[in-house]
């Protein structure tokens, strides 16, 4: 049966990291897709995210929810 849901956690420093049109998010140095990211920037005014650890770059806490960081209420 083949896996193909699993989300694979791929660090990044630059956009040439990322593979399949990815991009490098900045602020949490995973690459995610460009929907991705404008998606959770319109919706949430945050950054995408496979999993909490991905979200421990504010001040505040956040988890990862539905693929993009939320605050912590």
């Amino acid at each position: 049966m083949a896996d193909i849901f699993s989300i694979k956690l791929r660090k990044c420093l630059s956009d040439t990291d990322c593979t399949n049109g990815e991009k490098c998010v900045q602020k949490n140095k995973i690459c995610s897709t460009i929907v991705e990211i404008e998606r959770c920037e319109k919706e949430h005014f945050t950054i995408p995210c496979k999993s909490n650890n991905d979200c421990q770059v504010w001040a505040h806490e956040k988890i990862c929810n539905k693929g993009c960081c939320w605050d912590l209420l």
